[in-house]
């Protein structure tokens, strides 16, 4: 019987070297890795995301205060300390390594949005590469599933 006549009515895996496989497998692992890396970019963004929120929040809160209220200002790790305002208006925020400036409430609030938006901006271009990292690992997994690899 020919070749042509044993085939007839199935569909043939294409012949793949070994080389071919230890390549998809490699690439396969790098891929991995990859997606490894940018969850935990995602992960320290989705935290500096609810760092500023919370700033932002705090500032929004600073609006109503008047001179001579007694607030409590968050310190870190779910602890506030007492204050009282002295002046509602101005605000001490961070612009760089340890640099700090005085400046208005409202300046300190476009400074912390637009930080907000930046890491927002960051999230989402994060989560579109680990998309587009999980897509093509799982395009490379298909492919090695038909050769009854994976």
């Amino acid at each position: 019987m020919s070749r042509e006549a044993q085939g007839m009515g199935s569909q043939r895996a294409p012949e793949v070297s070994e080389e071919e496989i230890r390549q998809a497998l490699m690439l396969g692992e790098q891929l991995r890795a990859q997606i490894t890396s940018l969850e935990d970019q995602r992960a320290y963004l989705a935290s500096l995301q609810a760092e500023y929120a919370r700033g932002r929040a705090a500032l929004e809160g600073l609006e109503q205060a008047k001179v001579g209220d007694e607030i409590l200002v968050p310190v870190g790790g779910g602890a506030h300390i007492r204050a009282t305002v002295s002046d509602p208006d101005r605000v001490v925020s961070a612009v760089g390594a340890n640099i700090h400036i005085e400046g208005s409430l409202a300046e300190a609030k476009a400074r912390v949005q637009e930080r907000l938006q930046g890491v927002e901006g960051a999230i989402a271009r994060v989560d579109g590469e680990l998309n587009r990292l999980m897509g093509e690992l799982q395009r490379l997994q298909a492919g090695l599933s038909s050769l009854g690899l994976g």
